[in-house]
Formats: structure tokens, C-alpha cells, sequence
């Protein structure tokens, strides 16, 4: 830490993606407010866009991230099992991604009898993982703590009901449409599934996500990076 100190401190400008993770540095790598600016991350560019989720009998809970112990997935299994245990949809939790954490995870859903329910798959090109977030009831966020989670932003830009997180940086910038979540509260992340698995419920938060911003675009963010350059020639 004392070595990134004296790299930040160096630098004539440092560019954040997130005002949440702007605050994080000024607070603990003590970053002067007049060298930092934040440049948000942008939309991925989605050639077609789904109407909705895909009602039939896969009913598919979907996480998809780098698997690590900050994406609090164990917590994750726990609220899946509980949800089961109280409703008869045949749902499923696929895990995308790897990491370090893959193994023990897998271990811990065998020990929870939960190997047939919950699948894991390896990382996979954008537009596959794309069709799966598309095909998917429902994705899931439960991270201890995200910047400018990319996947949130895949599904918001696909209109695909996701519940995260509200320890984030798109937390302020998308609370009137996203359901952000206390990742230590197991009972509001098992009652806001349930819920979701009506169909009133979850047309009206399709509704509610209809309403988000999601022009914004790599060309955007290009032309934010441009301008700041100029102002340090």
C-alpha cells in the first residue's frame, strides 16, 4: 500500500470508473480530489435484445463473474438451498466463470446435495455468455463488494431482471430500477426470489428496468478519455 501511495501520488491525473471507487481510494490511499475523475464504465454493445425472460422448465438462476471469495457465492448456495426448500419450480443456479475458489465450491455443493442443481461451467466467449444471461429467469449478484460490475450492466442492457448487490458503484446511478440487496441478509435475498416467481412481479420489475438509461456507449466513454488527455498536453 505505502508503494501504490507514492505511484498515485506521482501521477498528474488518475480516472475511476465508479464515484464508489473514487471515495475507497481518496479514503485509504489518501488520492487528492483534484488529480482523480471518474469515467464511467460503458454498455456492451448487444446487437438484439430480449423482451424477457424465458418462462418454460428450465428456470435458470444465473451468476456468472470471476469466482473468488468476494462474490460471496457460498452465501449464495445457502440462500439457493433455502429457496428450494420452499417453493416447487425446478429451478437451477448455473455458475459461469473460474477462479480460485471453483473447487472448493464445487466441493460445497456436493456436501449440500445440491450437485444436480447447481451447474458450474467454465468462462465462455461474450456472445455465448450473452445467450445464457438471455435465457436465464433470473441473474444473481451477491457480491460483497463490486466497482462497475460488468455482468449487472450486461443485464441491464438486455432488460434481464438481476438482483445485486448494494454494496456497488452503479448503486446510486441505477436504484430506481435494480433491486440491490444487503449481501450479509439472507431473508431479503430468499424473499425477493420468491417473489420474482410471480408473474405479476416480475413483469412489473421488467417494467421497472425498461425505464433505466442504457445508451451509453464505447464511443462515449472514447470521447470522455479524449478530452481529459487534452486537458494534460
Amino acid at each position: 500500500m505505502a508503494l501504490q501511495k507514492i505511484i498515485l501520488n506521482a501521477v498528474d491525473k488518475i480516472i475511476f470508473s465508479t464515484y464508489f471507487q473514487k471515495k475507497i481510494y481518496q479514503k485509504y490511499f489518501a488520492v487528492k480530489d483534484a488529480k482523480s475523475t471518474v469515467i464511467e464504465n460503458p454498455f456492451p454493445e448487444i446487437s438484439a435484445v430480449p423482451e424477457g425472460a424465458l418462462f418454460n422448465d428450465g428456470w435458470q438462476l444465473l451468476f456468472a463473474g470471476r469466482l473468488l471469495k468476494l462474490k460471496n457465492l457460498v452465501f449464495l448456495f445457502d440462500v439457493f438451498a433455502k429457496v428450494l426448500s420452499k417453493t416447487d419450480f425446478p429451478l437451477r443456479l448455473k455458475i459461469i466463470g473460474d477462479g480460485p475458489e471453483k473447487e472448493n465450491l464445487m466441493a460445497k455443493a456436493r456436501k449440500m446435495g445440491l450437485e444436480n442443481a447447481i451447474i458450474f461451467e467454465r468462462g465462455m466467449p461474450h456472445q455465448n455468455l450473452l445467450a445464457e444471461i438471455q435465457g436465464s429467469f433470473l441473474c444473481l449478484l451477491p457480491s460483497l463488494s463490486e466497482v462497475s460490475p460488468n455482468f449487472a450492466l450486461e443485464c441491464l442492457k438486455m432488460r434481464k431482471p438481476i438482483l445485486l448487490t448494494r454494496e456497488t458503484g452503479i448503486f446510486n446511478s441505477f436504484k430506481e430500477y435494480l433491486i440491490f440487496l444487503d449481501p450479509a441478509d439472507s431473508q431479503s435475498w430468499q424473499e425477493q426470489i420468491l417473489r420474482l416467481l410471480e408473474q405479476d412481479n416480475y413483469q412489473e420489475y421488467l417494467r421497472k428496468i425498461s425505464g433505466a438509461d442504457v445508451s451509453r456507449s464505447w464511443r462515449d466513454a472514447a470521447k470522455e478519455h479524449i478530452l481529459l488527455f487534452q486537458t494534460l498536453s
